[in-house]
């Protein structure tokens, strides 16, 4: 009975043995990619990596004075014209500084209004008193103090005018800082970012800016080609760009300019703590955005045509091509 024991033990240990070298010895499987790459749509192709950008760069907005966000005038995904109000810093304080210097300014304003009239007076009384010497009906310490008084209100009419000018300057500065703690659109575009909130303390050099203003209505991307690829991009080759959640669809490109200083090449998710692979060719192209949704900061695999035989002009690569 033991020696039966043993012998189907041994039989199924062998057997064992031999189904587990068999999986041992099977390769894996590879693993199916997360995304599938992108097919280059060219037969000699160039490819980068390009991140999305508004036209002409974002642009960060901050308040130039320090305080308290009052009102905020806009909201995430509007758009704005140059000089529409994004928002208002607490200006109270400037307001009654405001209001001070234009009831100064109506004093001094009234001011030079007394000073005229008694100039206009004072020029009568003088040339009276000149008919009358000639006469010889007055004396000529009456004629000449008619003179002095004369003299001595055009002084004041001067100086009165010389305060309102002054007092009108004095207007024109508290408006300038009342109107700086009322932030407006530099330029049209997209509120892209939005930072602050009403309540909260701004200064100027805020981190990263309160606001972010881009145009997306024209968008463009700027993209990395290694630095082994920089005599094969072409400024005139045919570019195309595809978002990494449809391959299907081609975003033509237009090529804008390239960015004369090779850089470090980083992983573009925004630490700034990424490791340095190699230096990078950085060209911007515009493009329409497609049906589907292309948002800024959404990463595009662009592919130029490298089988462009004929060079680009000089003026291109030289001047025109590069960024002004």
């Amino acid at each position: 009975m033991i020696r039966n024991l043993t012998l189907a033990a041994a039989v199924l240990g062998v057997g064992a043995y031999a189904v587990l070298s068999r999986q041992m010895s099977r390769r894996p499987e590879p693993p199916q990619p997360l995304q599938t790459p992108a097919i280059a749509p060219f037969a000699h192709s160039v490819g980068g990596l390009g991140i999305v950008e508004a036209l002409g760069d974002n642009v960060l907005v901050d308040s130039i004075v320090s305080g308290v966000v009052d009102e905020i005038h806009v909201q995430l995904g509007q758009r704005v014209r140059v000089g529409d109000p994004l928002f208002t810093v607490e200006n109270s304080e400037q307001q009654a500084v405001v209001e001070s210097r234009k009831a100064e300014v109506a004093v001094l304003e009234a001011g030079v209004l007394v000073a005229e009239e008694k100039l206009n007076e004072r020029k009568d009384v003088a040339a009276r008193q000149a008919r009358l010497r000639e006469e010889k009906v007055n004396t000529v310490a009456e004629s000449t103090m008619a003179e002095f008084a004369f003299q001595a209100s055009e002084a004041q009419r001067l100086q009165a005018q010389a305060e309102l000018r002054y007092g009108k300057t004095r207007l024109e500065a508290a408006l300038t800082v009342l109107e700086r703690t009322r932030v407006k659109a530099p330029r049209d575009g997209e509120i892209l970012g939005l930072k602050i909130r009403e309540g909260e303390f701004v200064q100027p050099a805020f981190n990263g800016g309160a606001l972010v203003l881009g145009e997306t209505r024209t968008m463009q991307v700027r993209v990395d080609f290694d630095e082994g690829n920089v005599s094969r991009v072409r400024p005139t080759a045919k570019a195309l760009a595809y978002t990494r959640d449809d391959r299907r669809q081609e975003i033509p490109l237009d090529f804008l300019y390239i960015e004369p200083v090779l850089v470090p090449k980083k992983s573009l998710t925004g630490d700034p703590s990424e490791r340095v692979d190699t230096r990078v060719l950085q060209a911007v192209y515009s493009f329409k955005p497609p049906s589907d949704p292309v948002y800024v900061g959404q990463l595009l695999d662009v592919f130029i045509d490298a089988g462009t035989t004929s060079p680009a002009p000089a003026a291109s690569t030289n001047a025109a091509a590069l960024k002004p």
